[in-house]
């Protein structure tokens, strides 16, 4: 609009026109909102004010009222000269010129050169809109206490609730956790088995409820044991998996390769299918692991020169393979701690005899004979 003021609104809500202009020789000036003559807070930014004059006008002006009780208080008041024709069209929230919108009725008065146009609205409350999601602080590790924040809200939020949930690694397939509803949470085992998890926020107020999660954190498992080869070394977690780096020429890390890693490599299961999981004590020999089993039974991987595996074979395997049972039966069962030298292993077994395997150019291997390597466990003679 040629010489127009630049007016800034903020309203919410839908209009209906009533008046007509003054005199009949004025400028008839009209207009009409885009919206209902009633919307919520959350709506105005789409409201929009269209007015026109019937002829040029060489003043413009307007003022915004809202009823406070009986009277009605001035918003914002503008008056202006120029040269002012044609169609326009402004947001209503340019308006209130910076000034907050409040829940209630507003009357807005437009003049032109001796006409005018009276347009009245109510903007109606409207429940929580979250502008800023909620932070999570502290580490992201089993056993460790994370804090959320309720993040930000328009629209005057009286109460806030918090519910912790497990998700999957993307942070959906979520669950509730029981009992988790405080803004502070512990971390467990549990949690790790989930890959993340993430707060929800519920804010309310008297116009209703509006909730919004935090981004999904990656959860942590914390390291229970650590073993160290000649060139490698692994870690056990707290959920029973081992990761494991350093040199790799004979398969030690048992991530399926026989590359170097110098950050933790996921040991896979037997065969190289999924991760090795129930662990519950790790040792590393010299270019070879050991793990020992949550039901008591070993797996190897490596270098199998002198049958450090004990899987029967001497070919190397740089993922799990299953130690055998002595002679070469089964699997070996009933153990209960297991020790990785620098070619061969000891196993003490529930009922405290003690099986070993590998090298035993030394004697190692305690049963009696020298030179021999064992591709399987043998027994340790006077022992208990």
């Amino acid at each position: 609009m040629g010489g127009a003021v630049s007016c800034a609104l903020v309203l919410v809500g839908i209009i209906t026109l009533t008046g007509v202009a003054s005199k009949a020789s004025a400028v008839n000036i009209s207009a009409h909102l885009t919206e209902k003559k009633s919307f919520t807070e959350t709506q105005v930014e789409k409201v929009k004010l269209v007015y026109s004059f019937s002829a040029r006008s060489k003043s413009f002006a307007y003022r915004l009222g809202f009823k406070k009780g009986p009277e009605w208080q001035t918003v914002t008041s503008v008056k202006t000269t120029g040269i002012f024709t044609g169609t326009h069209k402004v947001k209503l929230k340019e308006l209130f010129a910076g000034k907050p919108v409040k829940v209630g009725d507003y009357r807005l008065e437009l003049f032109a050169d001796g006409g005018s146009r009276l347009i009245g609205f109510k903007v109606k409350g409207s429940k929580p809109v979250n502008t800023v999601l909620p932070a999570v602080s502290g580490a992201t590790r089993q056993g460790q206490a994370l804090t959320a924040s309720k993040g930000s809200w328009n629209y005057s939020p009286t109460s806030y609730n918090y519910q912790w949930r497990r998700c999957d690694s993307d942070g959906a397939s979520c669950s509730d956790i029981s009992g988790a509803s405080a803004n502070s949470y512990t971390l467990s085992v549990k949690d790790i088995a989930g890959s993340t998890a993430r707060v929800v926020v519920t804010a309310s107020n008297s116009y209703g409820s509006a909730k919004t999660a935090s981004a999904p954190m990656a959860v942590r498992a914390t390291v229970r044991e650590t073993s160290a080869g000649e060139d490698h070394t692994c870690a056990l977690s707290s959920v029973g998996t081992v990761k494991c780096w350093g040199s790799n020429s004979g398969g030690q890390l048992g991530n399926g390769t026989h590359r170097v890693s110098t950050t933790p490599a996921q040991v896979k299961g037997v065969g190289g299918t999924g991760t090795l999981s129930n662990v519950t004590q790790i040792s590393a020999g010299n270019h070879y692991t050991c793990a020992l089993l949550s039901n008591h039974t070993v797996e190897c991987w490596g270098d199998n020169y002198d049958g450090d595996l004990g899987d029967g074979t001497v070919n190397y395997s740089s993922t799990p393979a299953h130690v055998k049972g002595v002679g070469g039966t089964g699997a070996l069962s009933n153990v209960t701690q297991i020790g990785a030298g620098y070619e061969h292993t000891c196993a003490l077994l529930a009922d405290h005899t003690v099986e070993c395997w590998g090298s035993n150019y030394g004697g190692e291997l305690g049963n009696g004979k020298r030179g021999f390597s064992a591709k399987t466990p043998v027994s340790v003679i006077g022992i208990p």
